[in-house]
């Protein structure tokens, strides 16, 4: 019935009754009041201010219970259950909050969940990219080797025919000596003959 009014209005309305059933009970006494009028008008006044106080602890009660409950769902990662805060606003300041606070957790969860997934991408292409490269490294390491057995090769030609040249230029002198002899003993053999 006072769910419109705000805590410290029905603070001041449970002072107030119990306030008015004080003066109700002074009136009546300084007025000569029979004892039943002043029994039911401070009863009433009591009653009504007993009432206010406890449908006040029972909003206060249910908020802090909803707190609480919604608290604990917060505590366990749980981000999907609604906040509702119905009621006057300084009841449900507290649960405000916490919807406050719940959009900023979904808001910070998201950009952290958006920047693992690209920090995942980000490794992934990393990963291949060193993966390529580690095969082409591999590749051009055996094509290194190769042509250093070539050239070991071509290096072990080079020398065999420099060897062959050396061979070929001292059978070469060789031969040319032999001619030179042979030129002579031609000549001789020619003087001789004539």
């Amino acid at each position: 019935m006072f769910s419109f009014l705000s805590t410290a209005q029905r603070g001041f309305l449970f002072f107030f009754l119990l306030a008015g059933g004080q003066a109700w009970v002074a009136a009546g006494l300084s007025l000569g009041w029979s004892l039943a009028t002043i029994l039911t008008g401070s009863v009433g006044a009591a009653a009504l201010a007993g009432w206010v106080f406890l449908s006040t602890a029972s909003v206060v009660k249910t908020v802090f219970a909803d707190f609480v409950r919604h608290a604990r769902h917060l505590s366990q990662g749980d981000l999907t259950q609604e906040i509702p805060a119905l009621g006057s606003a300084d009841a449900v300041a507290a649960l405000r909050a916490m919807q406050a606070l719940q959009a900023e957790l979904r808001k910070t969860i998201g950009a952290i969940r958006t920047g693992a997934d690209e920090v995942s991408t980000a490794s992934s292409e990393i990963a291949i990219g060193n993966q390529d490269l580690s095969q082409r490294t591999e590749q051009t390491a055996s094509n290194l080797q190769q042509t250093a057995s070539a050239l070991s090769q071509l290096t072990g030609n080079v020398r065999q025919s420099a060897e062959s040249a050396s061979q070929a230029n001292q059978l070469a002198s060789s031969a040319a000596q032999v001619a030179r002899r042979g030129g002579t003993v031609v000549a001789q053999v020619v003087a001789t003959m004539d």
